[in-house]
């Protein structure tokens, strides 16, 4: 068995065998071979162990005493020490020493530097002697320095840190180790007196400071530094630690814990001299700083040994006053003898203080005032200033403090509600659960503003919470309180913004009413072109908590302070007219890039490009962004918008404005499944554009391919198509050329014509990002098609991807849909059913209902053939009816019927034959063979079921020959047969048979049925 080594070397040493303490050694010369090899990890020459231990004896005696003193430390280790003619090593032992110095890394995290703390029991090799003056003693002199010098460093930097965070307990520990390790360390002592102190216990720091002096005195017959008598002065005069005037905080403070956090952790930072907290009117400055005030007070005592003392400026307006003001708050007891200022300077000079100084707003542009705040923070260095304020103070020693509205998440229990609720409960009124909704409205109408969220409260003994929501939209006038004792410019919204506003220069508040005209973010870039306004007067605004500067480079204006800069707006016709023609030829613009990267860039300000379209932009604009906007709201899935945007400007006097708003407008109701309406507007647009060759009627063409394909009008939908590829070839736009060469691809393929060169040339041809995926989206419909299902699954969870990478929701929802098809014909039923599940919420969030109903048919399939939940099956089945009946989609009707009339064959319903030949009906009112005869084999599937099997494998033998799914085709066949087995030669006589049939005589014969 080998032997575990374990080896202590500070302290007295100690060597372990396997846990087991080797007490008799046979010698001093033993432990010291043993603390020198391990110390060295790693093989040690036995020349170096004899010039240590034997420097003075003969080379063979000194060699001989060694080759004694390892035999009998082999007798004691074993196998834990190596022993050849010229090296000695041990194997795998742990050291104290070692592990010490890989942890004592200065840099490393305190967790880690506490390790190392833990392992220093004592000096290295302590009480340990051989003969004075031998090389061994001078080296365990030399390491015994080497390591105390290490763990006095750890043991400073473990001080300062607890010292910092205020862990002053913990911190004291470490001190005290310090000071025994280094009894003359000035600095040791000084900061287990602080530590000490700011526990509370001046008695303790004052007894240390004097055994410091006895040693000093003593040892060096020297007084303590001076910085070390300061602190003993401190320690003299800190009869009271944690001592205040913060007023009682009138109810629990809600939502509030992070910033709480920060703001502790950021005013414990021996660095930081001057906190200002911003934020607008009503946000909670004052609460919260009085709430920090309070929280280091109970948690932290000692962190000021002087005291947190809170000043309200609110009528403060000179420097003469701000003065006044700090002594009243301090109860400073003045003299004659000297100025005020002069005896507050000297107050603050040796003390050690917080002082909040609550709104200092209009003090900001009193440059005095702010200049006597510099003056005060360079020579006071243990004064430290939360200053709460509308508007920065713009001083070195400043850091700035953003607080903003209480979070309004959507639940009951959010801060902002949890507020609400808090107010509402001083009116004795009991909310209803149901009244939650309304209250979360309210609150996030108001942004979670403090002030506007207790005064809508204030509001419930006498409207409801949906009354309250609906008069304030209207009447901001309505956010006010009828307290007496609430500060007049605190009592409603309107009180405080117009506080605010004039404390603005005049410039700044022209500036500010024009800028509240964007209805959301903005950039500098479009400050500049449309208000006039420069870097700097937007960064003045954010000093005055008037804007927010977001994500570094944009700026936001409060809803609440938006209204009311709107109502300081004096012109307004001009400013809309600018900000309209910069947004619409920005949007164009920017077009370009998205089809080329797939990168959005609108997102943020879809906004401001709505509002443009309302406000009357100059006609060329409207031509340029038409086209983008209409792009982008479908790419966004925002369907039914983009119509209500875009309808009024089909009737548009100018004529390419109206082409284009009409291939825009087409293109939305297509996606909402109204067909009829879409091909009103490319009828319109072709009749308009006839003999034309422009890009307009190719779109047109494209989209109207489209109608016809779900409108089952096959032949019409090659013509349009055909001639769109056409318009493409001779404009030489080789990006949209691809586009249309796929729709061309896809449409030949449900008319019973594949063109794979079709399709290979435009996967050659250089386009669009999102052109590419729907490619790639091509070739997993030919996959299915193939029934490679595996591979398709594969390709559409690519097309999926690549799509949320373009963050293009409504392209996502398809992928995920043809993955889940591919997964439902290869039998995977948990993907097909988790991937129906993730599309069916996508396509219900763009109110897409042609893929709602598809994945209503893919779910009763999921049911039919991985469960058999017929019943299930059949419910889902008419749901998709249902939704393609309110499509008008004749094509998506047939389709679901079929499957419909199958199951309800299986639940043996009265009415089962009727529903499949209602369904044969449906699919033969297609005028492409290839749709029709691809989609029989679930009515094939329901005749059989009701006994009628030769004439299932007419319509199975119709599908397997001129259907363009030959392989979904023969699984199905295979299922059938399966089920309801036929003599072979029969079966493929019936096969052959009814591949010679037409689609008239198929649907004769089913008819007959019931004859």
């Amino acid at each position: 068995m080998d032997q575990q080594l374990t080896i202590s070397l500070f302290g007295t040493p100690v060597i372990r065998v396997n846990d087991v303490a080797i007490s008799n050694w046979p010698s001093r010369a033993a432990e010291a071979v043993i603390a020198y090899v391990a110390l060295a990890g790693q093989p040690v020459p036995r020349t170096i162990l004899i010039d240590l231990l034997w420097p003075e004896s003969e080379p063979k005696q000194a060699a001989a005493n060694l080759r004694t003193i390892l035999t009998r430390i082999r007798r004691e280790v074993g196998d834990a020490i190596a022993v050849d003619r010229k090296t000695v090593t041990l194997n795998a032992a742990t050291v104290d020493v070692l592990q010490f110095a890989k942890l004592a890394d200065l840099n490393a995290p305190i967790a880690q530097l506490i390790r190392a703390a833990d392992l220093y029991t004592g000096a290295f090799l302590d009480g340990f002697q051989l003969r004075s003056g031998y090389p061994f003693e001078e080296w365990m002199i030399l390491e015994r320095e080497r390591w105390a010098r290490r763990y006095e460093l750890v043991l400073e930097r473990l001080v300062s840190h607890h010292l910092a965070i205020g862990a002053y307990r913990e911190g004291e520990r470490f001190a005290q180790e310090w000071v025994a390790l280094e009894p003359l360390h000035e600095q040791a002592t000084q900061q287990l007196m602080l530590l000490q102190l700011r526990q509370g216990r001046r008695t303790a720091a004052l007894q240390s400071y004097s055994r410091l002096a006895t040693v000093l005195q003593a040892e060096l017959a020297v007084e303590p530094l001076a910085t070390t008598q300061a602190v003993w002065t401190r320690a003299k005069r800190a009869r009271q630690i944690g001592r205040n005037n913060l007023p009682v905080e009138p109810s629990p403070l809600i939502g509030r814990s992070s910033e709480l956090t920060s703001l502790t952790q950021q005013l414990g930072d021996p660095n930081t001299r001057l906190v200002t907290m911003l934020g607008m009117g009503g946000i909670g400055k004052t609460r919260l700083a009085q709430a920090i005030g309070r929280k280091i007070i109970a948690e932290k005592t000692g962190m000021f040994l002087d005291g947190i003392w809170f000043v309200s400026l609110v009528a403060v307006e000179n420097l003469a006053e701000l003065i006044q003001a700090i002594v009243s708050s301090l109860n400073i007891n003045v003299r004659n003898n000297r100025s005020v200022r002069e005896q507050l300077e000297a107050y603050f000079k040796p003390r050690e203080l917080l002082l909040i100084l609550d709104n200092f707003e209009q003090l900001v542009n009193d440059d005095p005032a702010v200049q006597w705040i510099s003056q005060l923070l360079r020579d006071t260095p243990n004064l430290k200033l939360l200053i709460t304020s509308r508007a920065q103070l713009n001083l070195y020693e400043e850091q700035l403090f953003y607080l903003q509205g209480l979070p309004t998440d959507d639940a009951a229990d959010t801060p902002a509600v949890a507020l609400f609720l808090q107010h509402a409960a001083r009116q004795a009124v009991q909310l209803a659960e149901g009244e939650y909704r309304p209250i979360l409205e309210i609150c996030r109408w108001l942004e979670g503003v403090p002030l506007g969220i207790e005064l809508a409260a204030s509001w419930v003994n006498q409207f409801s919470p949906a009354e309250i929501r609906a008069t304030i939209v209207k009447d901001h006038d309505f956010l006010q309180t009828r307290y007496r004792n609430v500060p007049a410019r605190q009592r409603s919204l309107r009180a405080v913004f117009e506080h605010s506003w004039e404390l603005l220069s005049a410039e700044q508040q022209t500036c500010f009413a024009m800028l509240a005209y964007f209805p959301n973010s903005f950039d500098a870039t479009a400050a500049a072109a449309i208000v006039a306004a420069t870097l700097t007067d937007l960064r003045e605004l954010v000093g005055k908590s008037l804007l927010q500067l977001v994500d570094g480079q944009r700026f936001n204006i409060h809803p609440l302070l938006r209204e009311y800069g709107l109502e300081k707006l004096a012109e307004r016709a001009t400013l809309a007219e600018k900000h309209a023609d910069y947004y619409l030829y920005w949007l164009a613009a920017e077009y370009p890039k998205l089809l080329e990267t797939g990168q959005d860039e609108i997102h943020t300000d879809v906004p401001n490009v709505r509002l443009a379209w309302s406000a009357g932009a100059a006609v060329a604009a409207q031509v340029a962004a038409i086209g983008p906007t209409g792009y982008y709201w479908r790419m966004r899935g925002w369907y039914a918008d983009g119509v209500a945007l875009l309808q009024p400007l089909t009737s548009a006097d100018h004529r390419l404005l109206k082409i284009r708003a009409l291939n825009e407008v087409g293109t939305l109701y297509h996606r909402l499944g109204e067909y009829d309406k879409s091909a009103a507007c490319y009828e319109q647009v072709r009749a308009m554009t006839a003999g034309e060759r422009s890009a307009e009627r190719a779109k047109a063409l494209e989209w109207s391919n489209q109608v016809a394909m779900r409108q089952k009008s096959m032949e019409a939908a090659v013509d349009y198509i055909t001639e769109a590829v056409a318009i493409r070839r001779e404009l030489g736009d080789d990006a949209r050329l691809a586009g249309a060469l796929g729709i061309m691809v896809q449409t030949l393929s449900y008319s019973g014509q594949p063109d794979d060169a079709l399709f290979d040339e435009a996967m050659s041809l250089p386009t669009y990002p999102l052109t590419r995926v729907n490619l790639l989206a091509q070739a997993g419909r030919t996959q299915i098609a193939a029934g490679k299902y595996a591979e398709a699954v594969v390709t559409f969870t690519e097309c999926e991807r690549l799509h949320r990478q373009l963050n293009y929701p409504p392209g996502v929802a398809s992928a995920t849909l043809n993955a889940a098809i591919a997964a439902t014909y290869s039998k995977q039923w948990q993907i097909a059913e988790a991937q129906l599940n993730d599309a069916l919420v996508l396509f219900e969030e763009n109110d897409e209902k042609f893929g709602t109903g598809l994945i209503y048919l893919h779910q009763g399939m999921v049911q039919e053939e991985a469960y058999a939940n017929f019943p299930a099956a059949y419910q889902h089945y008419l749901d998709s009816v249902r939704v393609f009946e309110a499509m008008q989609s004749g094509y998506g009707v047939g389709l679901a019927s079929g499957f419909m009339a199958g199951a309800a064959a299986r639940l043996g319903r009265d009415d089962a034959l009727q529903q499949l030949q209602r369904a044969l009906r449906q699919l033969h009112e297609t005028d492409s063979v290839q749709l029709f005869s691809s989609q029989l084999t679930p009515v094939a599937a329901g005749l059989a079921h009701l006994g009628h099997v030769k004439t299932a494998m007419l319509l199975c033998g119709f599908s397997l020959h001129k259907g363009y799914t030959e392989a979904i085709a023969l699984t199905r066949i295979d299922r059938i047969f399966a089920t309801w087995p036929l003599p072979g030669i029969e079966f493929e006589d019936l096969v052959e048979r009814g591949g010679e049939l037409s689609a008239e005589e198929l649907v004769e014969l089913v008819e007959e049925l019931t004859g």
